[in-house]
């Protein structure tokens, strides 16, 4: 039996942490505001409520964002880092002016990559665990994705600049600000984020109006082309089979992505996973499969579907997802390593939304689904979103 954590965000805007069995359940975080216990003769106290939970690499804490509540929507969000069941809440720092989207542990534990959004552009920044309040800018651009080097310090940055593809750039910058920034050879493409596996790095450069998927050394030297494409790439990892999944929108954004293709890159044949159009997608390492949503035809809901190499894919459960599952569909080749959907084993997948025969107004809520078929669909709690620990 799996034993395998979900961190989730109630309908309370509350942290819980439950097991894919539904066992356990505990509450991490508490909104005073909404205690009449705890704020009596504070009548000033608003609710706070919290998003995005990330586990550590460990898994041993969360690291959220505490948004502002109803009554100051201007107030800062902050970001929190729990553990000891929540015991223990140390908020790091404060992001008056920016909001924060999306958040990304170092590969040890020691601080965070933070992205940041403004008006006009995105920032990258890095904070330390033990330097709360300090917050280092490290890049700013339009749009920008981001993986951690080997190294566990610095950072490929992919930075871009809109409807100007020849200023575009890939930079490994040092979140310390003490190394030298180490720029690729090869001219970025479109937007892609960069993948760091073990000495190899898969990216996107930019040939006479021809994008090529590339595969390289950790400096962009040793290049071996894996694709030629037109349209907009996503690139996740299938650490299983050395390799990586790829597929591309023709239309820049504006059309689904078609298909899926896995990629060896030790030089094997790629192989076709599936042909369907798809919304988002990864790679489940345990369970040696590929796991995707799409948009049904003439309907208005997404599938969840599950494809393995060589064989024809299979729906796995209907739905329709909460605005935060949404968002994270659609940003999900930053999400995926980060917000696990798939538990540590492969056993498990977890979504957030209503089932496709569920009245509308049925809250939404936080579904277990064994992709072994061994158990029927569960539901853990209501809430908006909700991740695997590691």
């Amino acid at each position: 039996m799996s034993s395998s954590r979900i961190a989730y965000v109630g309908d309370d805007r509350q942290l819980h942490v439950v097991t894919a069995e539904g066992q356990n359940p505990t509450q991490w975080t508490f909104s005073l505001g909404n205690n009449p216990l705890l704020v009596w003769g504070q009548p000033s106290l608003s609710p706070q409520g919290y998003a995005w939970p990330c586990w550590s690499p460990d898994g041993q804490k969360i690291a959220c964002f505490q948004l502002p509540s109803d009554q100051n929507p201007e107030d800062p969000v902050e970001l929190h880092v729990l553990e000891d069941g929540g015991l223990k809440q140390h908020e790091v720092l404060q992001v008056p002016g920016r909001i924060p989207v999306y958040m990304n542990w170092q590969p040890k534990g020691e601080g965070l990559a933070v992205l940041l959004q403004t008006e006009d552009h995105m920032e990258l920044a890095y904070c330390s665990l033990d330097k709360p309040g300090k917050l280092r800018l490290l890049y700013q651009a339009a749009p920008l994705f981001f993986d951690w080097c080997p190294d566990a310090r610095r950072l490929y940055v992919h930075a871009g600049t809109p409807g100007q593809p020849e200023m575009n750039s890939l930079v490994v910058r040092d979140t310390l600000g003490v190394l030298p920034d180490e720029i690729l050879p090869q001219a970025p493409g479109r937007y892609c984020r960069p993948l760091v596996l073990g000495n190899r790095v898969a990216h996107v450069s930019h040939i006479q109006g021809t994008e090529r998927l590339i595969s390289s050394d950790l400096m962009g030297g040793d290049e071996q082309i894996l694709l030629e494409y037109e349209g907009l790439g996503a690139v996740m990892p299938a650490r299983s089979r050395n390799g990586i999944v790829f597929s591309c929108a023709p239309d820049g954004g504006e059309s689904p992505y078609r298909g899926a293709t896995l990629f060896h890159l030790d030089g094997r044949e790629s192989t076709r996973l599936t042909d369907h159009d798809l919304l988002c997608f990864f790679w489940s390492d345990k369970g040696e499969q590929l796991i995707y949503a799409r948009l049904l035809p003439d309907s208005e809901c997404l599938a969840w579907y599950s494809a393995r190499p060589r064989e024809t894919p299979i729906e796995l459960v209907r739905f329709r997802p909460s605005r935060e599952m949404l968002y994270y569909l659609h940003f999900f080749d930053q999400f995926a390593e980060t917000h696990k959907l798939v538990s540590g084993d492969g056993r498990y997948l977890v979504f957030a939304g209503q089932l496709a025969d569920a009245p509308p107004e049925t809250k939404p809520e936080i579904h277990v689904l064994d992709l072994r078929g061994a158990e029927a669909l569960r539901s853990v709690g209501q809430g908006s979103f909700g991740c695997f620990e590691p």
